[in-house]
């Protein structure tokens, strides 16, 4: 239907406890993928891209994509920006059409978190563009993110950088970590944290980064197809629907799509070894992504098993 502003369906899912899933993309068919998901679900959903995306598929291309997909399917989703940068590069996404920008300032101090979050948030709400930032830091590396450490959110501050920012969504750092790799967090995720800080800060959506499953059926699956995976780990279905009942509504994921690309391919290319039509090999994997996606949509935002 159309290429919107998130806040609407945001908040509806906050107030529902129901989760929004945000899926990373990085080129056409991949996106189209997702939405086509989106559509067949009848749920609005976020498509987001990284700087390292807008390096590869290109600004103004990533643009046109989601502006005609917008009109050929019958579902509301955003574009969002996904760990931005600068102020720079937020305002360069903005200016070309994206409907949401996250400004990803978590390494850096509070104040200067702080300070660009807020003139960020002045520029894109005149624009009717929705803005989400970070406070505390994810372990693990994932596109052009990385970080050696995780330092989970600390709920005094959040409330104190959303009262000072009024930035529209906050994304915490509650025991997730970034790529395919992650942290085993014996105790789970920090659902404490999470409860406080959604007690604390009502009118604000919660996000959740590197949410990944990393489902070990698929990862076996590769491995068996010629892939070279080492061990690998992900969140629980059961952790992150709790998350999402005590307060947390975006729920990021790319290395599920990641996998469920590349065993596509795999299997297809092992049973079709005389194919080298690329638009068959690249839908064996899109196909996977959309399934993929329909899954996560059916457990985050219908809470379905």
């Amino acid at each position: 239907m159309a290429l919107v502003n998130p806040k609407s369906f945001l908040l509806k899912a906050r107030k529902n406890q129901k989760g929004i899933c945000a899926f990373n993309t990085v080129n056409l068919e991949t996106m189209e993928a997702i939405i086509s998901a989106a559509e067949q679900t009848n749920t609005s959903i976020i498509v987001q891209v990284s700087e390292g995306a807008i390096k590869y598929a290109g600004l103004d291309n990533i643009v046109s994509i989601a502006k005609n997909f917008s009109k050929k399917y019958k579902i509301d989703f955003a574009l969002n920006l996904d760990h931005g940068s600068s102020f720079e590069i937020c305002k360069q996404c903005i200016d070309a059409g994206f409907t949401m920008v996250m400004l990803d300032l978590s390494k850096k101090s509070f104040e200067e978190n702080v300070t660009e979050t807020a003139k960020l948030v002045k520029y894109a709400h005149k624009k009717n563009v929705f803005v989400e930032a970070e406070l505390g830091k994810l372990f693990g590396k994932e596109d052009l993110v990385e970080n050696i450490e995780s330092v989970f959110t600390d709920p005094v501050k959040a409330k104190e950088f959303i009262e000072k920012t009024n930035v529209d969504a906050l994304a915490i750092s509650v025991g997730t970590s970034h790529g395919a790799y992650k942290l085993k967090f014996v105790d789970g995720l920090k659902q404490d944290i999470i409860k406080q800080i959604a007690k604390d800060n009502k009118d604000t959506i919660l996000v959740l980064h590197g949410a990944s499953h990393i489902d070990l059926d698929t990862v076996e699956k590769i491995n068996k197809l010629g892939g070279k995976l080492k061990s690998t780990s992900g969140i629980s279905l059961e952790d992150e629907i709790l998350a999402i009942q005590n307060g947390i509504t975006k729920i990021n994921i790319d290395s599920d799509l990641r996998l469920a690309y590349t065993y596509g391919v795999r299997k297809f290319l092992k049973e079709n070894g005389e194919v080298f039509d690329i638009r068959n090999i690249t839908k064996a994997g899109t196909t996977e992504i959309k399934e993929e996606c329909i899954k996560k949509i059916n457990y985050f935002s219908k809470l379905e098993k």
